[in-house]
């Protein structure tokens, strides 16, 4: 069964899921991307040597917290409120208010 979502809920379901996958590929794929940019030139080592390993490196980082933000951003402005449960909550029985006597 679906959970119920209150009307006032509409985020862009596309764009979240494009988000996080994008997030994903980003968050995953950018230090393999980091990796092989860095194997290919002079130095394997750190520091990079190429100016297009240092915009691998800065453009993978900020690739990632861009896609952070918004996600975060997105989060915050449509929270999610879940509906209130209608079922009793159990309370404690006040005993002197019981009539129940032995």
């Amino acid at each position: 069964m679906r959970p119920q979502v209150p009307m006032n809920f509409t985020p862009d379901v596309k764009l979240l899921f494009g988000l996080f996958v994008a997030m994903t590929l980003a968050s995953f794929g950018g230090p393999v991307l980091v990796g092989f940019t860095l194997w290919g030139g002079d130095s394997p080592n750190w520091p990079p040597d190429r100016p297009i390993e240092w915009v691998v490196v800065i453009g993978t980082g900020l690739t990632v917290l861009i896609l952070m933000l918004a996600i975060l951003v997105i989060g915050a402005k449509h929270k999610m409120v879940t509906p209130k449960d209608k079922s009793p909550t159990p309370q404690t029985p006040d005993l002197a208010k019981t009539d129940n006597h032995v």
